[in-house]
């Protein structure tokens, strides 16, 4: 078998599987790689949520008031990069959902 009927052989399988492989595609890779994009977002956002209430409980039991301020202002910059961040993410989401 020469090099050019190994072509057109492997071109017939392909025709009869890319049926096949489009369907696992969809039912099966692109379902597990949202699923994990959103898993590993979810931890991180989870993560930096914990970390702030923590902050806001340290904030609130903290008899220093200089600590407390300084606990207070890590939580209000937290806060506001947490805004931020999911006003992007938005925005984004809404532009590659109209592509």
């Amino acid at each position: 078998m020469d090099v050019a009927e190994l072509k057109e052989q492997i071109k017939g399988l392909l025709v009869i599987s890319k049926p096949f492989i489009q369907k696992l595609v969809d039912e099966k890779v692109i379902p597990a790689v949202k699923t994990f994009a959103y898993k590993t977002l979810q931890k991180k956002a989870d993560r930096i949520i914990n970390n702030l209430v923590t902050l806001k409980s340290k904030a609130e039991n903290e008899l220093n008031e200089d600590k407390r301020k300084a606990h207070l202002l890590g939580l209000k910059l937290g806060a506001e990069a947490i805004v931020a961040i999911g006003e992007k993410l938005v925005e984004a989401g809404k532009i590659l959902l109209e592509e």
